[in-house]
């Protein structure tokens, strides 16, 4: 009987010997077969879509950073033709830090308060407007520096536009222009022609709504800008306007030059 108790006693260590071991096994199966995490998704980024006539120098000046910048960041060469709608990489704009690891201190709450962005400096200089007939470009200089660039239409072969340096001296929001010859068959007479800068004689920059053909001769000697563009153009150069007078469609008429024009071949 005493031998019997003792084969007993074994069997039964033997028993909660092998329950151990299952017991222990299953945990570290199912701790292998845990999905992975997703990797970190990119930050967002600052981006620019070309639009017509822009180049490196107008996209960088008007996001306060430099052409080589967004050359480097874009893989592109310095003079590189861009097309219209390219989406550009100007600058990351939220990033996410990455996760803090297992056991590392956690940043103290100034320290992790991002740092004001840099503000660009102010442009300074005169500014001054450069009408480039070959390239059909109409670019807005402060100083040296580029702060828009616009394709134009500006006059045809018959009717040139005029070159040389001038300055702004008369201004009008809107007005109805009419010229040419029935019997040349070049007659015109266009109503509410907006955003008008006469520069020489009556020779001026506006807003063009009959023809969306810029970059290209197309006027009776005018340079033609799309109207949005034409309006940028007449808020930014001197003499400015107020609210009143472009509501009403009053005429002004500088007691000085008003912004310097350059028009050239």
């Amino acid at each position: 009987m005493y031998r019997s108790v003792r084969i007993f006693i074994f069997l039964l260590l033997v028993s909660l010997w092998t329950a151990g071991l299952f017991i222990t096994s299953y945990p570290a199966k199912a701790q292998s077969e845990q999905p992975q995490q997703p990797a970190q998704s990119q930050g967002s980024f600052l981006g620019h879509i070309v639009q017509p006539g822009e180049d490196l120098d107008s996209i960088a000046a008007h996001y306060g950073t430099t052409a080589a910048a967004i050359a480097e960041e874009n893989h592109l060469s310095a003079t590189v033709q861009l097309t219209p709608g390219r989406l550009l990489h100007i600058r990351s704009w939220d990033e996410q830090s990455p996760a803090p690891t297992a056991g590392s201190a956690q940043p103290a709450a100034s320290e992790a308060s991002p740092q004001p962005e840099a503000q660009p400096e102010p442009l300074t200089g005169e500014k001054w407007i450069d009408v480039d007939l070959s390239e059909q470009t109409l670019t807005a200089y402060q100083g040296d520096t580029v702060v828009k660039s616009f394709l134009i239409s500006s006059g045809v072969a018959n009717h040139p536009t005029v070159t040389g340096t001038f300055h702004i001296w008369a201004k009008v929001s809107r007005q109805t222009m009419r010229g040419g010859s029935r019997a040349a068959g070049d007659y015109y007479d266009l109503p509410n022609v907006p955003w008008v800068q006469y520069f020489y004689e009556d020779y001026s920059i506006h807003g063009t709504y009959w023809h969306h053909n810029f970059g290209h001769p197309m006027s009776h000697g005018c340079v033609n800008m799309k109207t949005e563009d034409a309006q940028w153009l007449f808020e930014w150069a001197a003499p400015t306007m107020d609210a009143e007078m472009v509501t009403s469609g009053g005429w002004l008429f500088p007691s000085e030059g008003g912004t310097r024009v350059e028009v050239h071949d």
